[in-house]
């Protein structure tokens, strides 16, 4: 009789166990549910930037996708945190997270950044474009990612710009470019 009272304890102490459990999970996935509704119910307070870039940035990057190799393309405010990654120095990383530089060249096949180009003005009263920031110009340097400081102009001479770039961009990504054509 001992034995059925024992399997009767164990029976009854398995579902108070599996009934607990289950209450707990229950209770987890409400608190989650809950969360995930309030962080659903949030609303941005945003708008959109416009222009996203300014007429003479736009003229400018117009030009140079016309006198980059058909190999390269170039993009515009393009995150430095998106072209480099930290090698064991987070703390050099973190100083350019969120930074952008003006334009970005880069290879097609690859998308491997080539060079990127620093805009700015002679005009000082005009504060569209920036002096590069000294943390990314430390950081450019230290992947030996070429610098192409240009003056923007109103009227921008195709081959005097395509003979900058062509001079600014690494050996190395030149004879890339040369042998694939």
């Amino acid at each position: 009789m001992s034995e059925v009272l024992i399997a009767i304890l164990i029976i009854v102490l398995a579902l108070i166990i599996g009934a607990v459990i289950i209450i707990v999970c229950r209770k987890k996935l409400n608190v989650n549910s809950n969360t995930s509704k309030s962080n659903a119910e949030q609303s941005f307070n945003l708008k959109i930037n416009s222009p996203y870039m300014q007429l003479d940035e736009l003229k400018f990057l117009e030009v140079l996708n016309r006198a980059l190799p058909t190999e390269c393309i170039a993009f515009p405010k393009v995150g430095v945190d998106t072209l480099l990654s930290p090698n064991g120095d987070k703390v050099g990383f973190n100083k350019i997270v969120g930074k952008y530089v003006d334009v970005c060249v880069f290879l097609i096949k690859t998308m491997e950044p080539i060079l990127v180009i620093d805009l700015y003005e002679d005009d000082t009263i005009k504060q569209g474009l920036k002096v590069l920031d000294t943390d990314i110009i430390k950081a450019l340097n230290s992947v030996k990612l070429p610098i192409l400081k240009i003056t923007m102009k109103k009227d921008l001479d195709k081959d005097e710009l395509k003979t900058k770039v062509l001079k600014s961009i690494k050996n190395d990504a030149l004879v890339h470019i040369i042998t694939k054509k």
